[in-house]
């Protein structure tokens, strides 16, 4: 009922490089990479500041109350750094984006 395979199903094909890279998507230091990662910083900074924040805005008995300080800062911290990431990550983008035109 069921066709016989072709001989090219099971000869043996090349195998994928390890490093290979996806269409498209480049290192790092590609400006398409950079660009990428900009919402992303931006998303992640503002929601880490956020949920930071709810120990004091969530009310006595919210899950959040009783995050302790050291949490919140260190949220508050790393929820800023990746702002600040963000923000320079931007100037490089708009710089490399005026020095091409």
């Amino acid at each position: 009922m069921i066709p016989a395979a072709q001989p090219e199903v099971f000869a043996p094909q090349s195998p994928v490089a390890a490093n290979a890279k996806l269409p498209g998507i480049g290192t790092p230091r590609s400006l398409f990479w950079r660009r990428t990662v900009i919402p992303i910083l931006l998303t992640c900074g503002v929601l880490l500041i956020g949920i930071a924040a709810l120990r004091w805005v969530g009310g006595a008995e919210s899950v959040f109350a009783e995050m302790s300080i050291p949490l919140s800062a260190t949220l508050c911290g790393c929820g800023t750094f990746l702002l600040l990431v963000a923000v320079l990550n931007m100037l490089q983008v708009r710089a490399e984006l005026c020095a091409r035109r």
